[in-house]
């Protein structure tokens, strides 16, 4: 019974220490000092619509594509919510409808895997300055 112990101590010390290893083995990214951003995708059907003018705190960058009426913004939760984009959007412009990513013909081009695998390294980062769990 003891040897089993000592063996399923083993089977997870040692892997978890590898990993430990792994995460502080290069100094950390720059990018984990960044702030998180946010990503909103909108629609709109109406059929004349000039370019959007979203200027505010906390919005960090727009794009607009006048043949899809498809309004793209970036965004820091910490300063302004979605609930206050969204407001804005339809003040300013009118009735939307939100896109997900999967309907976006030019998606994110970094894979899920390696911004899950960048994330475990900096949560098990002893050295990083802040950690960037979402």
């Amino acid at each position: 019974m003891r040897k089993r112990l000592i063996r399923l101590g083993a089977i997870i010390v040692v892997p978890f220490s590898i990993l430990l290893l792994w995460a502080n083995w290069s100094a950390p990214s720059w990018t984990t000092q960044l702030p998180k951003h946010d990503f909103r995708i909108y629609r709109f059907s109406a059929k004349e619509i000039q370019e959007p003018q979203l200027q505010n705190e906390g919005i960090s960058a727009t794009s607009w594509s006048e043949g899809d009426k498809v309004l793209s913004v970036i965004f820091d939760p910490a300063k302004i919510s979605v609930q206050e984009i969204e407001k804005k959007i339809r003040i300013d412009i009118g009735d939307f409808t939100i896109v997900e990513s999967e309907e976006v013909e030019s998606a994110c081009p970094v894979p899920h895997d390696a911004t899950w695998v960048s994330d475990l390294k900096s949560a098990l980062c002893f050295r990083s300055p802040q950690k960037n769990i979402h």
